[in-house]
């Protein structure tokens, strides 16, 4: 009883002080409606590796006071993608829904515009494993912000790099067969002719001996560019063998002759073969558990390259690199929702930024998502997913299968687009295991496709086709006026 009414003074303290600072009666309609449509149950939370940066703003046991706030600050100019409010089912006889009411108004003290932002996925995450005050103090209880900055060029280039580095090289182009000719005669040289063609020294420091003479002239007429002109005393050159004594052109008793030898050879730059850095795939092992249980053939590859999706590719190119089944692949294409176009030129239909290919190898493709990921990183958060989809079909025909490397976090801009759509779509959900954004289900529903995630594949979607919630990985999901939304609990 007494913790209850501690909880009771505490929520009613909290309010009193932070009411002036709400932004109207809005915002607490808004909480409320969190609470009561965005709650799911698991066991016990646990804060996922994934494709963006988070951070964790712990609160005290029974409390809606933050513990520490240090970097919250750093939120205001990032993209909120997802808010959770994480918390343990305990005391489970007492309504909880004021204590969290009380924290989200905590948060918007803190990031105001948080509440604001249409794109941002909220859930309220319930912990079933807190079965008495100790166990239940010792879980996370707070929000846990999964948030992207503003990408710049040196941590796009960052991005490109990796790729590059998980990119093979490609294998060296066979050197066809080349009939043999005959050899065109060549020019008779001087000293082949002095010596009848015998193999005595031709050359000299190296370089190969032109002319030999006492004539001056003779020696400034052969020399060109680049030629050295060597004075040798005869005797040196007689014991060295540079000559044989028997030349009919030399006079012996002179001290002296000349040597003119061929042009130093060009210097030749040394360049390192580059080797590339041992790179470790980034965590998520997302792709590679799908496409290993999925008996998909002659696959069409749709993938998202916008930023922060590298780690996904990557697994793409090395799936693709351990291929022995060239037929399994057939084309891959890429999209970066408008080539960098500025957001308010983006036409529905129209973005642009899609470019595929025939596949052929692991290099051809790797050097394909670095070519796409250079001409723009996205922009805003939402992609032009179904655009890219459509002009996939009609670029390519000779497949079986189509596969969407999809980020679970973003919006599609294009989701209206979604009944033009006329191939099932399997989507692999990257970056998120608690439910994706419902655009994918929408896409996933209306195609008759699949929606694939780490552990399991959704195919079934009945429970949408008859106007029922459907529950997805613990999100809650109903048809709408012909759309998938979030759905009250």
């Amino acid at each position: 009883m007494k913790l209850i009414n501690n909880i009771a003074i505490s929520v009613f303290v909290q309010l009193i002080g932070i009411y002036p600072c709400l932004h109207a009666q809005q915002v607490g309609n808004f909480v409320d409606s969190l609470i009561n449509n965005k709650t799911i149950k698991i066991p016990v939370y646990q804060i996922q590796e994934n494709n963006f940066s988070t951070k964790v703003f712990k609160m005290e046991f029974c409390k809606s006071n933050f513990i520490d706030t240090a970097g919250i600050s750093l939120l205001n100019d990032a993209e909120i993608l997802s808010i959770n409010l994480v918390f343990t089912d305990y005391p489970a006889s007492l309504d909880l829904k004021p204590l969290n009411r009380s924290r989200f108004i905590q948060l918007n003290k803190y990031l105001p515009n948080a509440l604001k932002n249409k794109l941002t996925q909220w859930l309220i995450i319930r912990q079933m494993n807190g079965f008495d005050k100790n166990s239940a103090k010792d879980m996370l209880h707070g929000f846990v912000i999964n948030y992207r900055l503003p990408i710049t060029a040196k941590e796009w280039n960052k991005e490109i790099d990796y790729i590059r580095a998980v990119t093979p090289e490609p294998e060296p182009e066979a050197i066809p067969e080349v009939k043999k000719t005959p050899k065109k005669k060549e020019k008779v040289r001087n000293w082949d002719a002095i010596h009848n063609n015998r193999n005595i020294y031709n050359s000299l420091f190296d370089r190969f001996i032109k002319l030999i003479s006492q004539n001056k002239s003779l020696i400034k007429e052969e020399f060109v560019k680049r030629d050295s002109v060597v004075t040798l005393a005869t005797k040196d050159a007689l014991r060295y063998k540079i000559i044989s004594g028997k030349e009919d052109d030399l006079d012996f008793t002179k001290d002296s002759l000349y040597v003119l030898l061929d042009a130093l050879p060009k210097k030749e730059e040394y360049l390192p073969v580059k080797i590339k850095p041992v790179v470790v795939l980034k965590t998520d092992s997302t792709f590679f558990r799908v496409i290993s249980r999925n008996n998909f053939k002659r696959l069409l590859v749709v993938a998202d390259v916008t930023s922060s999706m590298s780690r996904y590719n990557a697994q793409v190119i090395q799936w693709i690199s351990r291929l022995t089944d060239n037929q399994f692949l057939n084309a891959f294409v890429c999209f970066n929702d408008g080539d960098g176009k500025q957001n308010e030129l983006k036409e529905i239909g129209n973005t642009g930024g899609i470019y595929g290919e025939v596949y052929e190898n692991a290099a051809q493709l790797g050097s394909l998502i670095e070519r796409v990921m250079m001409k723009g990183s996205g922009g805003d958060l939402a992609e032009n997913d179904c655009e890219a989809l459509i002009k996939a079909i009609e670029m390519f025909n000779n497949y079986e299968d189509i596969v969407l490397i999809a980020d679970s976090w973003a919006p599609v801009k294009d989701i209206q687009l979604v009944n033009k759509i006329r191939k099932p779509i399997n989507i692999i959900i990257c970056g998120n295991d608690l439910g994706p954004h419902p655009d994918y289900v929408n896409i996933a529903y209306a195609t008759k496709g699949r929606l694939c995630f780490m552990d399991k594949d959704v195919t079934d979607f009945t429970a949408l086709a008859n106007n029922e919630v459907q529950n997805i990985k613990g999100t809650n999901y109903i048809l709408k006026d012909g759309k998938v939304v979030y759905a009250v609990k």
